[in-house]
């Protein structure tokens, strides 16, 4: 099986199917990032994007007590995931916190800027124990919320301002037993059913997975009118008190999916510490650890591929936990030196990350690097490679027989270009366009392995057959659909210049992704 895609530069709909496409991007809005949420801009909060959406009612509360606003275009984003900053805001817009209570109090953290939005809100909840940093003075205030920490911050909430309502009985959640909030999640499930399954069905939770807007509405508005209520049945009672301490990172904390960006994230820290590695790392105890995690890795989508570097000007040692299943992964030394190197597939979920060494309660400085990029995907964007040697042959014939010039190879677009490739292996193998303002062929065929990189040049090269020469684009094709030739306009494309091509395997299936500047396939021009 093959099958590939190309984009029209200049397009204003979206068609696709199995075969090609025509991709228009735009643009998220990024809700309270650098600034304070936009005010509600629409009349009776009619939000345009939310109709027939599992919380839509929710939602529309929320809006209409002021806790959550859409960005003022008439939507809400209701997918969209909301950030720890973002959070706050919201849990102290619900609970009634005046600007005049935000005065004055001393901020915790380093990484909260005194200019920042949000610096005087997240004071005001890490004083009055309704969040809690992600590290020593971290706060990490643009990193996604995950849908355990707004629970934390909500049953924080719970227990101060709206305490003694009736407890009803617990769900029980099939993936948080040994989640260290456990006993928050199982608390607020029966409270009003604030914490409820991912999608409202089924027993999976995902503590570890993004709080949307929407599941934030709706988790906000319930405790809320918990708290509100009154009945007869009311009772004071002392909620169950966990027994599984919440676990910090002594440092950075990363939070990442495919295509993440910048990559590689970076981190620093001390190695070492003074309890002994665990014995199934198999080192003999002879490596010293910090007893907090050094970081801590949320994994929110699966990645194919991932490396974490850590370099030192001393031996060090990398020791990684799966926090759901408690399995270790230890690495000393890689690559003939005496530095650790882990590469390889990462499930979705929550990894502890420690940097150990050999010299009991000393610490050395050391750096950690997090990558989708293996060595041999570096190698590929040289000029030299031989990837790039047959890409660039295969593009040629088919320019020299349209008598237009050979192209060159881009280091910057096969960077970009195996990035691509990249996420779209860790999404299952299905094409779709990346937000690239180059041109962008792509094209996929089963099994890996199966076919050359020139054989799957030639499957765009095939729609040669379909080509209308020396007629402005798109009456290029005989069948009357430009995308029936696109791949190969792209390629014989008169004004690009350069390509640079990226390849990754995902779905049972090899994965090309070229890219070309100046882009092809531009409306009024010819080939």
């Amino acid at each position: 099986m093959a099958y590939s895609k190309s984009r029209q530069r200049i397009a204003t709909g979206m068609a696709l199917s199995l075969t090609v496409g025509m991709w228009a991007s735009s643009i998220t809005p990024s809700l309270g990032e650098t600034n304070a949420p936009v005010p509600l801009a629409q009349a009776n909060n009619a939000f345009s994007d939310i109709g027939g959406h599992l919380y839509q009612a929710e939602i529309l509360r929320a809006a209409s007590l002021g806790f959550i606003a859409g960005p003022g275009d008439g939507t809400f984003l209701p997918n969209n995931t909301v950030t720890r900053e973002q959070a706050v805001s919201i849990i102290l817009s619900a609970t009634g916190v005046t600007d005049d209570q935000l005065v004055g109090i001393p901020n915790p953290f380093r990484d909260v800027p005194a200019n920042r939005w949000s610096v005087n809100k997240i004071a005001y909840a890490a004083n009055n124990n309704i969040v809690a940093g992600r590290g020593p003075g971290v706060f990490d205030p643009t990193a996604t919320v995950t849908r355990a920490e707004l629970m934390a911050m909500l049953k924080n909430v719970a227990d101060t301002t709206f305490s003694g309502r009736a407890i009803g009985a617990p769900t029980a959640f099939t993936d948080t037993s040994g989640h260290w909030a456990n006993d928050t999640i199982t608390y607020l499930s029966s409270y009003c059913g604030v914490a409820t399954p991912l999608n409202e069905r089924g027993t999976i939770f995902a503590p570890n997975v993004g709080a949307t807007r929407a599941f934030t509405a709706a988790a906000i508005v319930r405790l809320y009118d918990c708290g509100q209520a009154t009945t007869s049945t009311q009772v004071n009672t002392t909620p169950p008190q966990s027994t599984t301490p919440q676990i910090v990172s002594s440092y950075q904390s990363f939070s990442l999916a495919p295509g993440f960006s910048p990559d590689p994230v970076t981190g620093s820290g001390i190695s070492g510490g003074g309890d002994p590695v665990p014995n199934a790392c198999g080192f003999g105890g002879d490596i010293n650890l910090a007893g907090s995690p050094d970081h801590i890795l949320t994994v929110t989508q699966p990645f194919n591929y991932l490396r974490i570097n850590v370099t030192s000007n001393d031996d060090v040692s990398f020791v990684m936990q799966n926090a759901q299943n408690g399995v270790f992964t230890c690495v000393d030394d890689s690559d003939g030196t005496l530095l650790p190197q882990f590469e390889g597939a990462v499930a979705a979920g929550t990894y502890y990350l420690w940097v150990g060494d050999f010299v009991a309660n000393t610490g050395f400085p050391y750096e950690i690097a997090l990558t989708e990029f293996s060595p041999t995907a570096s190698t590929n964007t040289s000029a030299t490679s031989a990837f790039a040697q047959e890409l660039l042959t295969a593009h040629n014939r088919y320019r020299a027989a349209a008598g237009t010039s050979n192209l060159t190879w881009s280091p910057a677009l096969a960077t970009t270009a195996q990035q691509w490739a990249d996420q779209l292996a860790a999404n299952g193998g299905n094409l779709a366009h990346s937000n690239t303002n180059a041109g962008e062929n792509l094209a996929a065929a089963g099994p890996p392995g199966n076919r050359s990189l020139t054989a799957l040049v030639d499957l765009w090269g095939a729609e040669r057959q379909f080509f209308i020469p020396g007629l402005p684009f798109p009456a290029v094709s005989i069948t009357g659909n430009w995308a029936d030739v696109g791949h190969y306009t792209q390629m014989i494309w008169r004004n690009t210049t350069e390509v640079g091509c990226g390849m990754a395997v995902g779905g049972g299936q090899d994965i090309l992704v070229c890219q070309y500047n100046p882009p092809g396939n531009i409306t009024g021009q010819q080939p």
